[in-house]
């Protein structure tokens, strides 16, 4: 036997550099104590190999393409296995190493479609990234005690692993390291993991619960994005910041608590969590991402932390439930279409010291009452657009920016005062009047908010900003008809 193996091999020095026969079972002789790189890859009739008790090591995509490769017995005396070794054996079935290996290169199983079952030694110290991604067969993994971490997308894809053990000396979870594991209910990590990677268990749709280890500070991006089914989740106390998408289209997301210590939520951090009622942030919270609570279409009430300085753009569009809303004191800038689409938003409370106004910030709110504080210097295009319950507005004295069409729709407009405290009235579409004290204006048009937008702007001359006025009342007599 040993005589027909080496007739089809080559061999220099105890290492097989390759295997050209075409046996479908294959015993490798006592001789041999490398698989060298490729030694048997893309063996089409290879099913059954056993390696020869000298065998040390496995380099890398030694078996990788062997298709048909279903079983391999590994020797006692195994130390290592390569990247990429087993890579795409489609057939293989089960796994199990020697207690005397210490490392699995990177990919080392990948895509090894048809494996269910693997059991790593407790001598094992190094379990590569993507190690066994794409194994969509796998439902159990025993994990040895002796790891410290768990890469990059080690489990990428298992779509048929329900639950996993991860050892108490684990530290760290790489990214993506259980991403799209479609049948993952359930994972405890241990106390001692100090760090989550990006994606580590995004789109994991079956995933109902889990609890943030307590000396966990930050939470990746993407981290629990698309995880539909997720209901609840516990954030240690020192928890401070919160990445973009972290909880992205946790749509069965019904209650989260965050701690006190929380500084900053990311960029569409809980974008689509439709589940979500109420959203209380502590005075800690500096920076709120744009996006943040997009689509939070269940949001009924958000508290605003006293820390806050500025709301990114897009941060709470069409959240259609939310029905009122404080901007803290220290807020400065509110971001493009921030509250857009909040369809029953009909009280907000803006800061004394804001200086600006997004694009389409409030576009289409139940707005009824607007005062716009002194300290604002621009107001952006469409920023109360199509606000349909608007009926007062009341321009600061000091000198603003109103851009293109900033209450075009507005057509229940009743009190508009501007900054020289000059005010239009009507009396339910009766005679229109220019008085120095009281004016009422009902159904604001395109035509009217522009003329609004350019007697707004600080350049204007005192002779334009007379004829303005005349214009503007030219333009609401005209509505009449």
């Amino acid at each position: 036997m040993a005589e027909d193996f080496e007739r089809y091999s080559e061999i220099r020095n105890g290492e097989l550099i390759r295997y050209y026969g075409n046996e479908t079972d294959l015993t490798v002789p006592d001789n041999v104590t490398i698989i060298s790189s490729g030694a048997f890859r893309g063996c089409k009739k290879l099913t059954n190999v056993t390696l020869g008790k000298r065998v040390t090591s496995i380099h890398d995509g030694a078996f990788a393409d062997c298709r048909r490769l279903r079983q391999i017995t590994f020797p006692a005396g195994l130390k290592e296995v390569g990247e990429r070794a087993f890579s795409r054996c489609e057939s293989l079935v089960a796994v199990s190493l020697p207690k005397t290996v210490f490392t699995v290169g990177n990919s080392a199983f990948e895509r090894c479609n048809s494996l269910k079952k693997v059991i790593l030694p407790t001598s094992l110290e190094n379990l590569g990234a993507f190690a066994f991604a794409d194994c969509a067969a796998l439902e159990e993994v025993l994990l040895p005690e002796g790891l410290d971490a768990i890469h990059r997308s080690t489990f990428f894809r298992c779509t048929g692993l329900r639950h996993i053990h991860i050892p108490e000396g684990v530290r760290t979870i790489g990214s993506y390291a259980f991403a799209l594991c479609d049948a993952l209910t359930d994972i405890v990590l241990p106390d001692g993991v100090t760090y989550i990677g990006t994606g580590a268990f995004c789109a994991c749709e079956n995933l109902r619960a889990f609890r943030v280890p307590e000396q966990v500070s930050f939470l990746g991006n993407e981290l629990f994005a698309g995880c539909r089914r997720l209901e609840s989740v516990s954030l240690p106390e020192g928890l401070t910041r919160i990445g973009n998408h972290t909880f992205s289209a946790c749509r069965s997301l019904t209650e989260l608590k965050l701690p006190e210590g929380l500084t900053n939520i990311g960029e569409s951090a809980f974008l689509g969590c439709s589940g979500l009622t109420e959203m209380e942030l502590s005075d800690q919270v500096e920076t709120l991402g744009a996006s943040a609570f997009a689509y939070c279409n269940g949001l009924l009430s958000v508290r605003l932390g006293s820390g806050l300085t500025g709301i990114g753009h897009e941060t709470f569009l069409a959240c259609r439930a939310l029905e009122r809303v404080d901007i803290p004191d220290r807020v400065r800038e509110i971001g493009d279409a921030a509250f857009r689409g909040c369809a029953v938003l009909w009280a907000v409370g803006l800061p004394a010291g804001l200086v600006e106004l997004g694009d389409s910030v409030f576009e289409g709110t139940a707005i009824e009452t607007l005062s716009l504080p002194h300290a604002l210097k621009r107001v952006g295009k469409r920023a109360f657009a199509d606000c349909y319950r608007l009926t007062t507005v009341i321009l600061p004295p000091s000198r603003v920016t109103l851009e293109k069409g900033v209450f075009a729709g507005c057509a229940g407009i009743e009190l508009l005062v501007l900054p020289d405290r000059t005010l239009f009235l009507s009396r339910k579409l009766e005679k229109w009047q220019l008085t120095e004290d009281a004016t009422v204006l009902r159904h604001a048009e395109l035509r009217v908010s522009s003329l609004l937008a350019e007697y707004g702007n600080p350049d204007v001359t005192p002779e334009r900003r007379e004829e303005l006025k005349s214009e503007i009342r030219a333009a609401m007599r005209g509505m009449k008809g």
